[in-house]
């Protein structure tokens, strides 16, 4: 017969829901700050931050006002300490032949025939897409991290 108590069952649970590995990835720090576009706030914009040595990026997007937070493994976590390469990017999609929504399967057939695929396309220059081409470079460091990116033509 098998006897287990009641004190031993709460310790094996306890330690099955607080994981047995712990955290299995680098340490990260919180990133948070704005993007202006010719000093103008930028809205929906994904921010990206690409570390030296990380596998993972770490990324964000902006609000109305331009402001972010990035995340690399849990949201609002940030980023892994060191340099990292940055880029800035606001797609947004076009074309698309679009009918309204009230069109006939013909209508739309006759729609679709006639106009391209919807594209994405960058709102902002190309440059900033790029890691190599952004010149967009920041040092993540321990603590509280806020950044002003400002994105020129």
């Amino acid at each position: 017969m098998i006897r287990v108590s009641i004190a031993g069952s709460i310790t094996c649970v306890a330690l099955l829901a607080g994981g047995c590995g712990g955290v299995d990835h680098p340490t990260t720090h919180p990133v948070s700050g704005t993007v202006l576009y010719n000093g103008e706030p930028v809205a929906d914009a994904v921010v990206s931050f690409q570390g030296e040595n990380a596998t993972k990026l770490a990324t964000g997007r902006t609000d109305a006002q331009g402001r972010f937070t990035l995340a690399t493994y849990e949201p609002g976590d940030g980023a892994v300490p060191g340099k990292h390469q940055v880029t800035v990017t606001k797609m947004t999609t076009v074309g698309g032949g679009s009918t309204g929504g009230s069109a006939t399967m013909e209508e739309a057939a006759a729609a679709a025939e006639t106009h391209e695929a919807p594209q994405e396309r960058n709102e902002l220059p190309d440059k900033y897409a790029e890691p190599g081409l952004s010149q967009l470079e920041f040092t993540v460091e321990p603590g509280q991290n806020d950044f002003k990116i400002e994105l020129t033509d």
